[in-house]
């Protein structure tokens, strides 16, 4: 009697080890939103996440339909931001800032107040862990490398990425 089991048992074994084998081995992480300050910080940040294996998508389709691994949306609004954090609590924000000697005069109202209520919104809850602050557009050559290895771990991909993809310089 036992010699029917075992026998189905290993074919069970034997085929979900065969489909294992060709099967894709991808670190599924969280949605990540970009905080959208000036278009050279974001676009510098969206190109980041492009070389790390990450896809832009239209944040108006993650919200109605849901969002997916390895992708990435902007938010623009303080609205926009909060609907996030109350639907998707495994979210990830990163806040793609500029010094302020780099950032020209024509920033928006609406892009300070998104920056002051993000960060005031991370200081003061538990969910600090999901928010990463960059300084985007900086020119010094450890900085840019600086930029790889936080954004790298802050992913959950660590350093190892950096080094095995050359990340020395960021995106600009």
């Amino acid at each position: 009697m036992r010699t029917p089991f075992l026998t189905g048992l290993g074919l069970l074994v034997s085929s979900v080890l065969a489909s294992e084998a060709h099967s894709d081995y991808t670190i599924q992480s969280p949605p990540v939103y970009i905080l959208k300050t000036t278009q050279p910080a974001t676009k510098a940040l969206g190109k980041a996440l492009d070389i790390l294996g990450y896809s832009r998508l239209d944040s108006k389709l993650s919200q109605t339909q849901g969002s997916s691994s390895n992708t990435y949306f902007d938010v623009t609004s303080v609205n926009e931001f909060v609907e996030i954090t109350k639907s998707q609590s495994e979210a990830k924000f990163i806040l793609a800032q500029e010094r302020p000697s780099s950032r020209g005069t024509n920033d928006t109202l609406g892009e300070e107040d998104l920056v002051r209520f993000t960060t005031t919104f991370f200081a003061e809850t538990t969910r600090s862990q999901s928010f990463l602050e960059l300084d985007m557009l900086g020119l010094e050559s450890a900085e840019q490398a600086q930029n790889w290895v936080l954004l790298c771990t802050f992913l959950g991909m660590g350093y190892s990425t950096v080094e095995r993809l050359g990340l020395w310089h960021f995106p600009q």
